[in-house]
């Protein structure tokens, strides 16, 4: 077996370039043969885990959450365990799965080996792991893109505070099972990991392996309600506000007749959606992650 090692040097708002020397000393602990696949431009991270994703070797989506969003929806399908080296700006995932910002724990853990089953979510074909959100969430996305300066939650707190120039609650209309919604929406949150924006606590009960999607639909808002909550939103206390409307289902739509941005795993996807249907698929992807003693502090 081969570690398959995915390294995106555009990470982190170029961070990760500049990481490449002490990464492969750091490849040389784990105690096996591993190969590096450098992304480019016209051969980005998912088209690369299409083709490991068949060879059973452990594949490692090196970079951001951006990075692992591509490599997921390459390894779907196939028989291959993701690994990962946090190198990015935001980092949410590795937050839920307990692996943190250090390069030398993540390759540790990746030589251990534990297996754990992920959720993964899939929406009008494309695959996330972490979380998706519609409305001012993608808005704040879309306010980064090009800022290099910055990374992590400063600089989705600055994307936030741009965004909040032009917000505007949407219409939308929800179609789950058990649950409707049919009102104004400043934004959508669907999560299977518990962090999003570099930090931000927005999903303070998802688990990545029970089987459903965390969905907070925070309801129309004023600019002085936004500056209200957002702390709580920021620390995860958000979820019993009179304008938050908390579920958890498998499978929903969700209708925007006015068309509403969507990001996923904090990449832009699209600009303006009017349908969206939501579907889990429990235990959808092999992640390695800490062991039991790790995760004890042991």
């Amino acid at each position: 077996m081969e570690y398959q090692i995915i390294f995106n040097p555009a990470a982190g708002r170029g961070r990760a370039g500049r990481s490449l020397k002490p990464l492969t000393r750091s490849l040389e602990d784990l105690g096996a043969p591993w190969r590096l696949h450098q992304t480019t431009l016209t051969h980005g991270a998912e088209a690369i885990a299409r083709e490991l994703r068949d060879q059973g070797d452990t594949v490692v989506a090196t970079g951001g959450d951006g990075t692992i969003h591509q490599v997921v929806n390459g390894l779907m399908g196939g028989n291959s365990p993701m690994g990962i080296i946090p190198l990015g700006g935001g980092n949410d995932l590795v937050r839920t799965l307990g692996i943190g910002a250090s390069m030398e724990n993540a390759v540790r853990i990746i030589r251990d080996g534990h297996i754990r089953q992920i959720d993964v979510g899939r929406f009008n074909g494309r695959y996330f792991i972490n979380q998706t959100g519609l409305g001012f969430d993608a808005d704040v996305v879309a306010a980064i893109a090009g800022i290099p300066w910055v990374r992590g939650f400063p600089l989705y707190f600055f994307g936030l505070m741009r965004a909040l120039f032009k917000y505007r609650n949407r219409g939308a209309v929800l179609d789950a099972p058990e649950q409707d919604y049919q009102g104004p929406a400043f934004m959508v949150i669907i999560a299977n990991g518990q962090f999003a924006g570099g930090g931000f606590h927005v999903a303070p009960e998802a688990r990545v392996d029970d089987g459903f999607f965390d969905v907070c639909i925070f309801k129309g808002q004023t600019l002085l309600g936004i500056f209200r909550d957002l702390p709580k939103v920021i620390h995860g206390k958000h979820l019993n506000l009179p304008q938050v409307r908390f579920f958890r289902s498998r499978d929903f739509k969700l209708h925007f007749p006015e068309g509403c941005p969507v990001q996923s795993d904090g990449e832009l996807v699209d600009l303006s959606v009017n349908e969206i249907h939501f579907q889990l698929i429990p235990a959808g992807l092999p992640v390695i992650v800490p062991g039991p003693e790790v995760r004890n502090g042991q």
